[in-house]
């Protein structure tokens, strides 16, 4: 693991092996594709990586095995020093308070019956966070993600799509952990509540140098918001680099053939309020939330 790096990701291999069925004799036995082949990557201090390919691409089985959602079938991940691949039981429990997970849906992600302060609470109860008790840690960590502290009283079902969303990431963050994963974090949500959340993750990794994986299918978002882009296909990664770069001037045919879903990717930009060389969304954000309606 480079010293200039937070999480270094070698050789990662997963193969979903179908149930067993009956092969009759002198039939060849059927190839089984991997979802994730020999994918590596590090991710430093305070970058973003953008992850981007179509459903079934592989980026989402990818961040999963690096979470230890799913467990690999070979490949390291180093996390601060440490290999989570030989860790199970409390010694993992306790190395992923490093690296949370955001998930695609906000209204599957959050209990319930689990109002949003108690929440954002057991999250940094669980991992022994100092102070996780006091009513001072949830409403400073609502006020990270632009909600009031009032919020910490209302039920899932009280907020919108974004607003639940923003509890999500404001439960990740409750464990203090250097890297977030945000597997298609934006995708359930309208446009114009897609700008604001990317604003936030902006802001979060500039306030507090956290690193981040986010995965997308949606180009426009990643152009906006990665430092460097990860394009997979069939499990594989295809292209690497600067997101400018790897956007101005793609090599390989499928990350060309990504780009031509948008003839003009300065303009599906604009389109999806990410234009204008400022950030997407900047002062947009209304503090009460009520723009994620």
């Amino acid at each position: 693991m480079s010293e200039a790096s937070v999480l270094s990701v070698r050789n990662l291999t997963k193969v979903y092996r179908p149930r067993r069925r009956l092969i009759l004799p002198g039939q060849p036995r059927p190839a089984i594709p991997a979802a994730v082949d020999d994918v590596s990557f590090e991710l430093a201090p305070g970058e973003i990586i953008g992850i981007a390919g179509e459903s079934g691409s592989g980026k989402s089985t990818t961040v999963k095995c690096v979470a230890r959602l799913v467990d690999p079938d070979a490949g390291e991940v180093w996390l601060d020093g440490v290999n989570l691949m030989t860790l199970s039981g409390s010694p993992l429990r306790s190395a992923r308070r490093l690296l949370q997970v955001v998930f695609q849906d906000p209204y599957s992600s959050l209990n319930p019956q689990l109002q949003i302060g108690a929440a954002i609470r057991e999250a940094g109860v669980a991992h022994g966070i100092p102070g996780a008790r006091d009513p001072r840690f949830v409403a400073e960590l609502l006020d990270k993600v632009r909600l009031p502290a009032s919020y910490a009283s209302r039920l899932p079902r009280d907020l919108s799509g974004g607003q639940r969303q923003r509890v999500a990431i404001a439960r990740a963050l409750a464990p203090r952990p250097k890297i977030v994963i945000a597997d298609e974090a934006v995708s359930a949500l309208d446009v114009s509540v897609q700008t604001e959340i990317v604003n936030l993750f902006l802001d979060l990794r500039d306030q507090t140098g956290i690193s981040v994986i986010f995965v997308s299918h949606q180009l426009p978002v990643l152009s906006a918001l990665a430092d460097r882009l990860i394009v997979m296909k069939s499990g594989r990664m295809v292209e690497t680099g600067d997101t400018r770069e790897v956007l101005a001037a793609p090599k390989d045919a499928y990350t060309q053939a990504l780009l031509a879903a948008y003839p003009d990717p300065q303009a599906a930009l604009q389109r999806r309020g990410f234009g204008g060389g400022e950030r997407p969304g900047a002062g947009a954000d209304d503090p009460e939330g009520a723009r994620d309606e």
